[in-house]
């Protein structure tokens, strides 16, 4: 079989794929039939819904990262689509810029603005926007028209209350609750997923198994994350994670609307990885692509069925979080984090970031049913979409004093050192990491004089993690029918990187 990869093309509104989506259609709630609709978008978007406003539809992001509503005005450049009309003020006192470099320009209006096909309405401040940058973040007037925020006062740019458009709608009694439901689904269940604004609808798919997490900071929703694990073995987290930033404010873990995927501290993905080489749930053919490792990182889709994976074989990944009466576990399953577009393609959808923070993405919210309580400042999550049916034990929410307890942070080699460090991870063969800041010290910690390492098995379990990234080429060969895999990295175009190699079963030749 060929293998086709494709590539995942990221944003930054967290992380997004921008794609065309299916006809948004309202879905109402059989107990409270004005709060709860339709909610598309999946993995490759953050969730979608419909807003009215001057007898406009406009199509928004609903954004836990952002506390600010944002649409159109009738003179926006580079859109076309439904729009605000107004006086506009000389001076444009609102903008905002985000990490692809685009951008806009506004100011704030109070204008009647609802949900549709729901009896939601009312007076609310909204920001314009008037001018912005010429690759539009999410009013390209084909995909989106503009962002819902519903994260918590402290992020909005209005400095008059009500700040936000959840907030005015709560103290105006539109809604009873300052409270937003999430109910998504994996992205092949994309139509079933639902929000319910207010929190008017009872949930209790599945039992009552439920966890409230307290807000560590009310701005995002922030949560401490105290430990993470891959099949249930604790992974060394880096110093930094959750550190403190210069202001003194902490650098809690996010759980984040708008971002596609999990984002993980590097040594967490390294090790997420090696466990997924290691678990030989991916077909022969499929492992020996030169894509594999770019679709281990989640970088790549590969289109192949179902059946073609063993699923049982795939490791669990767990997020143990501080509660008030102790840790719980959030436990992830293989179709929790490795997922299909319409088209076939699957993605793994956990990636490696700098060692700050977690962001729990877009698979925790197709995984559970979350609930954001921005009046008392707290995060319940229950057992979400697809549980009835689902088959394998997850997503699984599990309550322990003794949960995941973190090891102490790695050990950091000097680039004047060469040593051989023992991993630490259990294995039924003989593992060893190797860390170097040079080439000529893999050379020198190999023992041989150039950066070749034969292994003993078939398949090899390796995992290189180059930062920042460098030109490298790894060939394969067959030297003798013992020793199969030979890998060759070229040190010819590398300045300075810093390097981790683990492999199993492997000799030196």
């Amino acid at each position: 079989m060929l293998w086709k990869p494709i590539y995942l093309l990221q944003a930054i509104l967290g992380i997004r794929i921008q794609v065309a989506y299916d006809p948004l259609t309202s879905k109402q709630s059989p107990f409270q039939q004005k709060q709860k609709v339709n909610m598309p978008g999946g993995y490759r978007s953050c969730y979608l819904m419909n807003l009215e406003a001057q007898n406009q539809t406009f199509r928004v992001m609903v954004d836990t990262g952002s506390s600010d509503t944002t649409l159109p005005s009738n003179i926006l450049n580079n859109y076309k689509g439904p729009n605000i009309t107004g006086v506009i003020p000389d001076i444009l006192p609102y903008y905002s810029e985000y990490g692809d470099t685009s951008y806009w320009h506004g100011y704030q209006s109070n204008i009647d603005i609802g949900i549709s096909n729901t009896t939601i309405h009312g007076i609310a401040p909204v920001l314009v926007m008037v001018n912005q940058s010429t690759d539009p973040l999410f009013a390209d007037g084909e995909d989106c028209d503009g962002l819902f925020g519903v994260g918590f006062p402290f992020l909005s740019s209005n400095v008059t209350e009500p700040n936000t458009l959840l907030e005015s709608w709560y103290k105006n009694n539109v809604i009873q609750k300052n409270e937003v439901a999430f109910h998504g689904c994996p992205y092949h269940m994309e139509k079933e997923s639902w929000i319910d604004i207010g929190n008017e609808t009872p949930y209790s798919d599945c039992g009552n198994q439920s966890v409230t997490f307290d807000v560590q900071f009310e701005s995002y929703y922030t949560l401490n994350v105290t430990a993470i694990a891959i099949a249930n073995q604790s992974v060394a987290l880096p110093v930094e994670f959750q550190g403190t930033y210069p202001n003194g404010f902490r650098k809690w873990s996010i759980l984040d609307s708008c971002t596609s995927i999990i984002l993980v501290p590097d040594l967490v993905m390294n090790s997420f990885v090696m466990a997924l080489i290691e678990s030989y749930a991916f077909p022969l053919e499929l492992a020996a692509d030169e894509n594999f490792l770019e679709f281990l990182n989640g970088n790549v889709g590969y289109s192949f069925e179902e059946k073609d994976i063993a699923w049982d074989l795939l490791p669990s990944l767990s997020f143990s979080l501080s509660t008030s009466i102790g840790n719980v576990d959030l436990v992830l399953g293989p179709r929790n984090y490795l997922q299909a577009t319409t088209e076939g393609y699957y993605f793994i959808l956990i990636s490696g970031q700098n060692n700050d923070m977690a962001i729990l993405g877009l698979p925790f919210f197709s995984a559970y049913h979350i609930t954001a309580d921005l009046l008392n400042g707290n995060l319940k999550f229950q057992l979400g979409c697809g549980c009835k049916n689902s088959t394998e034990n997850y997503p699984q929410i599990i309550h322990s004093s003794a949960s995941i307890a973190p090891l102490s942070p790695p050990t950091i080699v000097p680039q004047s050192t060469l040593t051989t460090l023992q991993s630490t991870v259990p294995s039924t063969t003989q593992t060893e990491v190797y860390t170097t800041m040079k080439p000529t010290e893999i050379a020198y910690t190999t023992g041989i004089s150039t950066t070749t390492v034969t292994t003993t098995t078939a398949v090899p379990s390796v995992i290189i993690t180059l930062s920042p990234t460098v030109n490298q080429t790894t060939t394969f060969t067959e030297s003798n029918p013992s020793p199969t895999t030979l890998m060759v990295f070229s040190s010819s175009k590398i300045n300075q990187w810093d390097c981790i190699f683990i492999y199993s079963n492997f000799q030196v030749v």
